[in-house]
């Protein structure tokens, strides 16, 4: 079964509209080594093959859903500290503009760049023509990439 099917069948068991899933597929199911756990029907937790070792352990889902509120010591602390992060998130190129225009891909450069990029099944370490596959020049040659 798909995540999408999968997600919507645990709720409706469950009788629990907003439970969050995380759950595999049929990639995970037959251990693909790069299998990605799935939540929200859109979100992957894609590195490292985490949904082939769910499915090594024939675990298909987790569904949670909180019902406690959190208690916070120092709200006005906590408020203050939050929106200075924000503030900084905002200021810093590659948050406050490149992810929101281009997306993760926009970090193709920059860990490139570093160093930091796996290549050839982790063999490698920066990719040769990187620039051909970064956030950028995918927003200008692919038209459904546009925001």
């Amino acid at each position: 079964m798909y995540c999408w099917e999968t997600e919507d069948l645990i709720r409706e068991e469950l009788g629990i509209p907003d439970a969050i899933v995380a759950c595999i597929g049929p990639t995970g199911e037959r251990l693909v080594k790069f299998a990605c756990i799935m939540n929200d029907k859109h979100r992957a937790a894609g590195r490292s093959g985490g949904g082939a070792v769910m499915g090594s352990k024939n675990l298909k889902a987790i569904a949670v859903r909180g019902t406690k509120g959190i208690r916070i010591a120092n709200p006005e602390a906590f408020m203050k500290s939050m929106w200075a992060m924000k503030a900084k998130v905002a200021a810093f190129p590659v948050t406050g503009k490149g992810l929101p225009t281009y997306g993760t891909a926009v970090l193709v450069n920059v860990i490139n760049e570093h160093g930091a990029l796996p290549t050839n099944n982790h063999q490698l370490t920066q990719l040769i023509g990187a620039d051909k596959i970064s956030g950028e020049t995918l927003t200008e040659t692919r038209p459904a990439a546009k925001p």
